[in-house]
């Protein structure tokens, strides 16, 4: 790869600033789309389709045998103004990439272009997924790696591989572990239905959903503390609350929305059992009526030993000049794990963290950035991973 690193880095870094100028929404990548589209039209041993409503997906030779190895790469951006003074900062007021897709993306068209153009080089499939940061344009709430399941992404795909970078890590190292990596998450929205009345006249003829909303977010947190060993792990927030209408009134409405999340299915089990428990007795509490609802479920994240295994030892021979980190696992949340549902799967990271730079401002900040310089270190992992596959699983059939 070597040879190819320097008119690679180029198109990485050429693709990783179009798109960052350029985010979308989730669902709402068309632009996107169509910038992909037209590029992977340049490789004439692809076949190029969309699926899961704004995504694309790429087979390299496809009649060919073999093992098929996926590779896939986010697209979607977030609802945030851009606070850098990049000179290709985002030209979308509210919208931006501070999860770095931008980067994910320009990895996986590098990663095309070199295997593209490869003898021999096998059969891959390439997944470029809508819709990872939330489902809420989904009139079915789905998750764009579960609709891209659903849809045939994984179909015949023996292995599913995925990568995030992460500013928090130093840059162009690799954070390679096997087991639970990332957690689960439930998106979830609370209504508190109440009664108005005159706050100060008459405030006993009401039932007050702010103050039934204060008790359910108090009440929330002995839930971790009291309900799950401290040997799990779980956490539960509330993120928004919306409630009352003026000063004098008591608010009949509250509307609140979190996330739940869980390295066990045993803990998030017992979570969501407790938060309905807990429902059902500020009902009976207040007279009130509670309406409680997990928007978005995203499941575990999860290395299996042996891929695991197989990745590693491969980086290790090949790229010995990269440093792995293996303590790497993260309570954030992944729709890659509906991938990892449907074939074997492995989800690492790559470290981006700006070396010469101000701390590192972490995934989702309005200041986020990435060193571009590790993007390249990406593109030989995915390279790296996907060999290693083949070649051990053409042993095993």
């Amino acid at each position: 790869m070597h040879a190819k690193n320097t008119e690679l880095n180029d198109y990485i870094l050429q693709w990783r600033r179009y798109f960052h100028q350029r985010p979308e929404l989730s669902y709402e990548e068309h632009e996107t789309q169509k910038a992909l589209i037209k590029e992977l039209a340049r490789f004439p041993n692809l076949e190029v389709k969309k699926l899961a409503r704004t995504g694309v997906v790429a087979d390299l030779n496809p009649k060919g045998e073999g093992p098929l190895i996926a590779i896939r790469a986010d697209m979607d951006a977030l609802p945030m103004d851009e606070e850098t003074d990049l000179p290709f900062r985002s030209e979308r007021p509210g919208v931006m990439h501070a999860c770095g897709h931008d980067a994910h993306m320009a990895i996986l068209l590098g990663t095309i272009r070199y295997l593209h153009d490869e003898k021999d080089a096998g059969r891959f499939r390439f997944i470029f997924q809508p819709s990872e940061e939330n489902n809420f344009n989904d009139d079915e709430g789905w998750s764009g790696a579960k609709r891209m399941v659903s849809e045939g992404a994984l179909d015949g795909v023996d292995v599913t591989i995925g990568l995030h970078q992460r500013p928090d890590l130093p840059s162009g190292t690799l954070g390679l572990q096997s087991g639970t990596v990332m957690a689960s998450a439930d998106m979830f929205e609370l209504i508190v239905h109440g009664k108005s009345s005159h706050a100060g006249a008459a405030p006993e003829k009401g039932i007050d959903a702010i103050v039934i909303a204060s008790d359910w977010v108090q009440s929330l947190q002995t839930i971790i503390s009291r309900r799950i060993s401290p040997r799990s792990t779980g956490v539960i927030s509330v993120g928004t609350i919306d409630g009352g209408q003026i000063a004098n009134i008591i608010a009949d409405r509250v509307r609140m929305t979190g996330t739940i999340r869980s390295r066990d299915a045993e803990t998030r089990a017992t979570i969501l059992r407790e938060v309905e428990t807990l429902n059902r007795s500020l009902e009976q509490r207040y007279s009130a009526k509670l309406r409680w609802e997990v928007l978005q479920e995203v499941p575990l994240t999860h290395n299996s030993i042996a891929i695991s295994s197989t990745i590693t030892n491969a980086v290790k021979k090949e790229l010995p000049m990269i440093s792995i980190l293996t303590d790497v696992d993260m309570m954030a949340a992944e729709d890659f794990s509906y991938y990892g549902m449907n074939s074997q799967a492995f989800f690492g990271f790559l470290g981006t963290g700006l070396p010469d730079g101000p701390a590192a401002y972490g995934l989702h900040h309005p200041k986020m950035d990435l060193d571009e310089d590790a993007m390249l270190v990406g593109v030989q992992f995915f390279v790296t991973a996907a060999r290693a596959l083949q070649k051990d699983l053409s042993t095993a059939m």
